[in-house]
């Protein structure tokens, strides 16, 4: 009788110890899982951020691109003038006798 006593329990004392080992076990996965999404969540922040990023850089280059476009045709429109006011000169100065003028 004793003896059957010591073996039940062993038997329950092995029933618990199976019931940790399984329960570390599951708390072992669920912190591996944690640690997955943790590291895919911050995977998918990196990636937004740096997508976020490129298009931070791209739209800044295309409003310099745009400045840099404006730029040139004010350059072209000032140049046009420049040469029109010239080219008035150069006609005027011809019309005039070289006697009048002045020195």
């Amino acid at each position: 009788m004793e003896r059957h006593r010591q073996l039940e329990k062993m038997r329950a004392q092995e029933q618990l110890h199976k019931k940790s080992l399984q329960d570390q076990l599951g708390l072992f996965q669920r912190q591996e899982e944690m640690r997955r999404k943790t590291i895919e969540k911050e995977a998918a922040l990196r990636r937004e951020t740096e997508m976020k990023k490129v298009d931070a850089e791209v739209a800044g280059r295309i409003r310099q691109e745009q400045e840099n476009h404006d730029l040139r045709l004010e350059q072209a429109r000032v140049q046009v003038v420049t040469e029109k006011i010239s080219d008035r000169e150069n006609e005027y100065a011809h019309r005039i006798p070289s006697w009048f003028i002045p020195f």
